[in-house]
């Protein structure tokens, strides 16, 4: 039933023009995103490379990234990846996402 209704609510109805989501790694993977993805495609992919553990409790299950849309975009989904310990090349990844 899902299908990405709440972003489609948010992308369409509420005509927001920038949104970044922390989200399940595997999200675009799944069912019934086909037509959601042709007509919104996320304009950067941050794919976290290490598993947030949100409850403390060790072995986090999956992996997480920020998807972002935005609509000043032009162009493919721009895929970066983000490393645990931050560097010079993270920060230059947030200035460009800031622009």
């Amino acid at each position: 039933m899902g299908k990405a209704r709440w972003l489609k609510h948010a992308l369409d109805t509420l005509d927001v023009e920038y949104m970044a989501l922390l989200m399940n790694w595997g999200w675009p993977g799944a069912g019934g995103l086909k037509h959601f993805y042709a007509k919104h495609p996320p304009a950067r992919v941050y794919l976290m490379r290490w598993k947030i553990d949100f409850t403390g409790q060790g072995a986090p299950p999956m992996l997480n990234a920020w998807f972002v849309w935005d609509k000043k975009h032009q162009g493919e989904t721009v895929l970066r990846m983000l490393d645990r310990n931050a560097d010079a090349r993270q920060s230059n990844l947030f200035a460009e996402a800031a622009e």
